[in-house]
């Protein structure tokens, strides 16, 4: 979840009045953590995107010399199912919180704030 998402949800609730002693969840949704992996590969190397499939590589990151992002385990998590879905009526209803920004956005901006920190793995 995007901390610009999380401190508008908490400046909202605390001008609603019947937000008052609820829990609210504010988003929902399952991942995984290789998906993070995998945004990072093609928000960090756009030229990534474009070359998948094009390589019968099994680590098709090194084969096209992208440096140390870490890749995971590529297609470990296709067949398995998502367990948990959580319910955000209340931050509709209550806050008015309807529109997150997709995960891929919170990925690309995270990525860009690492290459800016000289995060290893991640460069400038």
């Amino acid at each position: 979840m995007h901390v610009a998402v999380t401190a508008e949800a908490h400046v909202r609730a605390t001008h609603a009045v019947a937000a008052g002693g609820e829990r609210i969840i504010v988003r929902s949704g399952s991942f995984f953590f290789q998906d993070f992996r995998k945004l990072s590969y093609f928000t960090s190397y756009p030229t990534f995107g474009n070359l998948i499939g094009r390589t019968k590589s099994v680590d098709a990151a090194a084969e096209l010399g992208i440096p140390n992002v870490p890749r995971g385990e590529p297609g470990s998590t296709k067949d398995i199912p998502f367990l948990i879905n959580l319910q955000t009526t209340k931050a509709e209803e209550l806050l008015g919180l309807t529109q997150m920004p997709p995960l891929k956005d919170i990925v690309a901006e995270s990525v860009e704030d690492f290459k800016a920190r000289g995060y290893p793995g991640f460069t400038a």
